[in-house]
């Protein structure tokens, strides 16, 4: 996690040397350029972010942004992480930001690699801007989990995905159950902010923006991208090279080579210290957000993360994802006792002594909280019901994840239902059952079934 001004932006990054800025296409996260991370690693410093709204990273302040704010975004991310000089690659939106970087920022950028970019007619853009970005707000009743998850299929069905017209059909299947999934958490996470990037990319005259570049700049897409027929719309400059290409093997070859062709500096990332950062824990990183010096940790319940926090203990309390949970990336093992390991050691590397701290939770993490304060010495558990919230191919496990949030603030039991049953805790707003939702799918069934039998909340 990197601080720009007072927003926070989540980056991946790998390698060394001659530093090298990687942006995703909308509504993805920096997680769908792994491969291409990994074939730049052995050569380059590599620095690949969420795009503000996406992933983890926060949006970016006001309405109707247009491109050259999200180059001006990662321009104060370059700056925050010491980065002068770099080579920039860009899927599709990402291929936009890149372009707009080069174009607003010249002197920071060696090179650009533009892979699909967009070169819409006015026309396409007015169908796009019709209908292709409907809001993404949730419903008290869930209703927006169905949408978003018949939207994800019918992107491999149709372009645009929101004209079911047979001359818009694309060949092929759609996705694995476990791709679509991931396609569906990626919008439900970015919110009503997806549109924001998406509607930023399509408001400019994207050839414009190419013909105004003066870095080498590498125009490809592969065989199967939607947009490879847009590279017959490249205009013709000495500084743009057209690529086309079989295959995104080929693309991420072609990218080594270009950055290699046209390099930028040697470079050495600066990473300061912030309220929101990853440690080591030496099975994978923890998430902690909060001021080192708080004298109060608070661990949340099976299937939530920090971000449910109580709003009263925000500001002199210190937030941990539980391993298999939140933006930690360390599963939960299958001998709890190795949790309590993994925190006090993640703690200690944050600069926290939980000696001299104040240790509560819910649930789950109130055990936590009893065990890493002596009040306790071992872990309790009790045989409990665990929704089967595994993907399915209709996307009903985004509801059952859904209603299980919703039983679970009303009954000390979610399975008991009966008549007197219900406590008198008032029903969330759709907004906090939403991240609840959220919390629970991306803890998955395993870290469910590991985690649910310790939650002891009443």
């Amino acid at each position: 996690m990197v601080a720009v001004g007072s927003r926070h932006v989540r980056l991946l990054t790998a390698g060394s040397g001659r530093g090298v800025l990687l942006l995703h296409g909308s509504p993805n996260t920096a997680d769908a350029l792994q491969p291409l991370i990994d074939t730049l690693r052995r050569d380059f410093l590599v620095i690949a972010p969420d795009n503000p709204g996406n992933g983890a990273s926060d949006p970016l302040v006001g309405h109707s942004l247009g491109a050259q704010a999200y180059a001006d975004a990662l321009a104060g991310l370059l700056d925050a992480l010491n980065l002068p000089v770099v080579a920039v690659y860009g899927f599709h939106t990402g291929a936009v930001f890149a372009a707009e970087l080069a174009r607003r920022h010249r002197s920071r950028v060696s090179c650009v690699v533009c892979d699909g970019y967009p070169l819409w007619t006015a026309a396409e853009a007015r169908e796009l801007a019709d209908g292709y970005l409907p809001p993404l707000v949730p419903s008290p009743d869930g209703a927006h989990l169905a949408s978003v998850w018949s939207r994800v299929v019918e992107q491999n069905w149709y372009f645009p995905w929101h004209v079911k017209d047979a001359d818009r059909r694309i060949e092929g299947g759609a996705d694995d159950i476990d791709g679509l999934h991931t396609r569906a958490m990626e919008l439900l996470r970015a919110g009503d902010h997806y549109r924001e990037p998406y509607a930023a990319a399509l408001e400019a005259d994207g050839a414009a923006r190419l013909e105004a570049l003066t870095a080498p700049t590498l125009v490809t897409a592969s065989s199967r991208d939607i947009l490879e027929s847009h590279l017959e719309r490249v205009p013709t400059r000495p500084w743009l090279t057209v690529r086309r290409v079989a295959d995104a093997i080929r693309v991420r070859r072609e990218t080594r080579q270009w950055f290699r062709r046209h390099p930028p500096p040697v470079a050495e990332a600066r990473f300061k210290a912030s309220r929101r950062r990853f440690v080591e824990t030496g099975d994978g990183q923890l998430f902690i957000e909060g001021d080192p010096a708080a004298r109060n940790v608070w661990f949340h319940d099976a299937g939530e993360s920090s971000r449910q926090l109580p709003i009263s203990a925000h500001t002199a309390t210190l937030g941990v994802d539980l391993p298999g949970h939140g933006l930690s990336t360390i599963s939960w093992p299958k001998d709890p006792k190795e949790t309590l390991v993994a925190l006090i050691q993640g703690l200690a590397t944050a600069g926290v002594d939980i000696d001299q701290c104040v240790l509560d939770g819910k649930g789950l993490g109130r055990q936590i909280a009893a065990l890493l304060a002596d009040r306790s010495n071992r872990f309790e558990t009790r045989a409990v019901d665990v929704p089967d919230i595994v993907p399915r191919w209709d996307g009903g496990h985004l509801l059952s994840a859904w209603h299980f949030s919703r039983f679970r603030t009303q009954y000390p039991v979610w399975t008991e239902r009966g008549p007197g049953a219900r406590g008198r805790t008032p029903l969330p707003s759709a907004d906090v059952l939403h991240q609840k939702t959220l919390d629970v799918l991306g803890a998955g069934q395993q870290t469910l079934e590991r985690t649910l039998p310790l939650s002891f909340e009443a």
